[in-house]
């Protein structure tokens, strides 16, 4: 296990080692699997603010469109916030990424 651990890191830190960040959390002592699988269900935000990227999802699902009446009235920072009840938030190197609760 720890061998597979080292590979993955040593191949894409970026993406392992949050991670592995996020596996600690889920299991008492994740195998590099366990590792890959967790890596595989985390959203990449980047350096984007957390409200950016709420912002873009809304608009990418649908859920609003471009000349919406109501859409200047959208607290995007308050919408942010709510959805982070159903995320938790890692970051590496400058980079946030998201994994769900659930």
């Amino acid at each position: 296990n720890l061998i597979g651990m080292m590979r993955l890191m040593d191949d894409d830190p970026i993406r392992y080692v949050p991670a592995y960040e996020a596996a600690c959390d889920r299991y008492d002592s994740p195998t590099a699997d366990q590792v890959e699988e967790v890596a595989e269900m985390m959203m990449y935000v980047g350096d984007q603010s957390l409200e950016d990227y709420f912002m873009e999802m809304a608009y990418d699902c649908g859920d609003i469109k471009n000349g919406d009446y109501w859409e200047s009235h959208i607290d995007w920072k308050g919408y942010a916030q709510e959805q982070m009840h159903h995320f938790t938030e890692y970051k590496y190197d400058g980079d946030t990424y998201l994994l769900s609760n659930y």
